[in-house]
């Protein structure tokens, strides 16, 4: 059954969870500000019991039992120190795989952790070596304990107010991970100060001469790590929405039993119950072995959330998987994918409704079966050619290794011509859709060849839209044709009955006749010119025609000149006025002959010509 963790991650949204949870751990808060006024309390009372009031005597010996039982916890941390060592390896070569976000994530908490945790092994493995190669080191006696005159190892409390703090930093990291390093140290420092100067402040107590000193200096070391945890719970309770709460939890309570058990320990042996011997032994192998047990359950908590991770990372994929799968069947193009031997393992809505071939009756059937007989060539062609060119690729790009295949920077990619039949013909007959498919091979996330991939678009409303095309040219081309005749023999009759006499009463009529049927010829004179344009562009393959025939503006000038002199407006009136005088500069000039369009530019120049003197009164 799923845990409260993974019911938490389903709900909390990704943005949500990667927040940083800075604002909720200021640096500053009661708890904090609580133990900063211990660790002042606490200075001042071990500079007075150490300058003001001196200490006990130095011992010289040690007993065996303590050396030899020293040495045996080197041992045991030393190989704490090789398992920790082996998680910190691993750690980093999980960050040189991962991505930058969780890369900083592993090196900020993973190798972080183990970092801080192999200098506290190495600082107890020092100490110890200390105590066994010195006899103990540096030792006190304490006259006034109540079972008798008790030695007191300065380096076990001098290791403890480095270890301590680690152990509990540590603690407050799992905590603290979205945030910067900085950050974490200032909202730890004030109760590590304080859990390093408890552990001056037990030791201060038993070397210490002066009896209400002593009183003191110990109940500084039983509030010490009372506000310690209470900043610890504080701190945990602020991040009880985080992931894994309760293993985080755990660790806290599991620091606050230790820290628990090692001051009945304490207190136990300050009053007779335990001697010297024996609350050493569980020193040393106590140190040893919590430290143990807490990298245990971090690196449980470290698996916990890399797994949650993963599980994300599964979800999101899965979730773009089934995205693909709908934008793909939902489609407004035809899509389909077909493995290595040419079966049909996709097949969208939009060919469901071209071919009416549904998906269910088409999945797992060789495409060859569906597609024409004039077809299959191409199919072949393009399959073969396609999984060719994935087998030859010589770069892969990673990113998309997983999906379509790149070679030399370029989508590897093959277009063919395919006419599948119809379920039904249409009532137009049709009984085919021509579609034209752009083959993609794609691949599997270990790199073989899955199959491929072809979305193209249906061609048989191109092919509509071509023959209504065709059929507007050729209605053009005949209108024009068959209009231009009797066009021409209007003016020529027109033109026949100005020169005569009969004619001349109505010349007015006639030259407006003639006006009309000039400009119906013009009309049909550009819409051959269309039809001719657009049948040249479709055989030049989508171009026009660059036109070469000479052009002579010279010339062209002249006949515009002479052609606007005698032309007349609708109501028959002369289109020059009698105020203004149209004069061709370019007589008697040498112009440049050039390659171009005579018939076009001769209307180009009349059309400016006459709009100009149809709009100049003088």
């Amino acid at each position: 059954m799923p845990s409260k963790e993974d019911e938490e991650d389903k709900k909390t949204p990704m943005l949500e969870r990667s927040e940083p949870t800075e604002q909720r751990s200021e640096a500053h808060t009661w708890s904090a500000n609580l133990c900063t006024v211990y660790s002042v309390v606490c200075v001042v009372l071990l500079f007075v019991a150490r300058f003001a009031l001196g200490v006990a005597p130095r011992e010289s010996a040690a007993p065996v039992e303590v050396m030899k039982h020293a040495q045996n916890a080197m041992f045991l941390v030393l190989s704490a120190t090789f398992s920790e060592m082996c998680l910190l390896l691993s750690s980093s070569a999980d960050a040189n795989y991962a991505g930058r976000e969780l890369r900083q994530k592993i090196e900020l908490h993973g190798i972080g952790d183990s970092a801080l945790t192999l200098i506290e092994y190495t600082f107890k493995t020092v100490t110890a070596l200390y105590v066994t190669s010195f006899h103990g080191g540096m030792k006190h006696v304490d006259l006034h304990a109540p079972g008798g005159p008790r030695i007191v190892y300065m380096a076990r409390y001098a290791q403890w107010s480095v270890a301590v703090p680690l152990f509990m930093y540590i603690g407050y990291r799992i905590f603290l991970n979205e945030q910067s390093h900085r950050s974490i140290v200032r909202r730890c420092l004030p109760s590590m100060a304080a859990a390093m100067l408890y552990c001056w402040c037990s030791w201060a107590s038993q070397v210490t001469t002066n009896s209400p000193m002593r009183a003191a200096l110990l109940f500084s070391s039983i509030v010490g790590p009372v506000f310690v945890g209470i900043d610890q719970v504080k701190l945990a309770l602020e991040h009880r929405q985080d992931q894994l709460f309760s293993w985080k939890m755990g660790v806290v309570c599991y620091q606050i039993t230790v820290m628990t058990a090692y001051g009945v320990v304490f207190f136990v042996a300050r009053a007779g119950l335990l001697n010297s011997t024996a609350e050493q032994l569980v020193y040393c192998y106590a140190d040893s072995s919590i430290c143990i047990l807490q990298g245990a359950l971090l690196s449980a908590i470290r698996n916990r959330e890399a797994l949650l991770q993963t599980h994300r990372w599964y979800v999101a994929a899965e979730s773009a998987k089934e995205d693909l799968e709908n934008l793909m069947h939902r489609a407004s193009v035809p899509v389909f994918a077909l493995d290595v031997d040419g079966t049909i393992t996709a097949w969208n809505s939009s060919l469901e409704i071209l071919t009416g071939q549904q998906k269910e009756s088409v999945i797992g059937r060789p495409l060859k079966d569906l597609i024409c007989v004039e077809s299959q060539e191409n199919l072949d062609v393009a399959i073969s050619t396609a999984i060719k060119a994935c087998t030859e690729a010589e770069e892969v790009t990673p990113a998309v290794k997983v999906g379509m295949v790149v070679a030399n920077s370029k989508v590897v990619s093959t277009v063919a011509e395919l006419a599948i039949p119809l379920r039904q013909a249409l009532p137009n007959g049709v009984a085919s859709r021509r579609l034209a498919m752009n083959f993609v091979p794609h691949q599997t996330d270990d790199g073989a060849l899955a199959g491929v991939m072809a979305i193209g678009q249906d061609l048989s409303e191109i092919a509509e839209l071509k023959i209504i095309q065709e059929r507007k040219s050729a209605l053009m081309a005949l209108l024009s044709h068959e209009l231009r005749s009797p066009l021409h023999g209007v003016l020529g009759l027109t033109q026949s009955l100005l020169s005569s006499p009969a004619g001349k009463t109505m010349s007015k009529q006639l030259g407006m006749i003639s006006g009309c049927a000039a400009r119906l010829l013009d009309l049909v004179a550009n819409i051959m010119d269309l039809a001719q344009t657009e049948k040249q562009r479709r055989e030049n393959g989508g171009q026009a025609p660059m036109p070469e025939s000479p052009v002579d503006f010279g010339a062209i000038a002249e006949e515009v000149a002479s052609m606007t002199m005698r032309a007349v407006d609708k109501a028959n009136r002369p289109l020059v006025k009698p105020s203004v005088r149209l004069v061709n500069n370019l007589a008697g000039h040498r112009i440049p002959i050039i390659k171009g369009d005579m018939h076009k530019c001769t209307q180009l120049m009349y059309n400016l010509v006459t709009n100009a003197c149809k709009f100049t009164d003088r």
